[in-house]
This record gives structure tokens, C-alpha cells and sequence, in this order.
């Protein structure tokens, strides 16, 4: 969708009905969209078609290039709140770097 706000969306199984983001069908969500310059990546957890979807934001790139992973204010070049691994635990995997 592209709106009145400078903003593409592309996503799967949702659609905006013109007031809120709804589920196409029973299943999971996603959608990544542009505002304001950053790159914002969203998943929705299983709803049922015809309700309305409860985005939770996955990763943000910034205007300035920061990159967010769990955080929707990245305050460096790569910044996380939490990555799990395998085990399903909250454990830091430690910084990301990038160069």
C-alpha cells in the first residue's frame, strides 16, 4: 500500500482496510515498510482472518544507517536488544560489528 504519509508497505497475509491493518487469512504476518527515510521490518504473531493485526517490530535501519535488531531507536551501527539461539533461550550472542 502506499498512503498520504511518504510510506510503502509490502507484506504477507494483511491488508489495510483503510483505519487498521487486518489478517487476509488465519496465519502469521509480516510487512516491511519505509518512513521517514528508515527500513522497518514487522511480524505479527497467528491471528484469525478478518481481525485486526498487532505489528511487533523486528529490525529497523535507520536514515543514518544504524541498525536495530529487537530496539526501534538503534543508537549505533548495530544495535540489539536480545538474539536467541537454538535453545529458544535470551542469551546475547555479543556485539555485532559491522565495517
Amino acid at each position: 500500500r502506499a498512503d498520504g504519509y511518504g510510506q510503502t508497505h509490502l507484506g504477507v497475509n494483511g491488508y489495510y482496510d483503510g483505519t487498521n491493518w487486518v489478517y487476509s487469512s488465519t496465519n502469521y504476518a509480516s510487512r516491511y515498510y519505509q518512513a521517514d527515510g528508515a527500513h522497518i521490518f514487522q511480524n505479527a504473531s497467528n491471528g484469525t482472518g478478518g481481525t485486526t493485526i498487532s505489528w511487533n517490530e523486528s529490525m529497523r535501519i535507520t536514515l543514518g544507517g544504524n541498525v536495530g535488531i529487537g530496539t526501534t531507536n538503534p543508537q549505533s551501527y548495530a544495535s540489539y536488544v536480545s538474539l536467541t539461539v537454538g535453545d529458544n533461550s535470551a542469551s546475547k550472542i555479543g556485539l555485532i560489528t559491522l565495517s
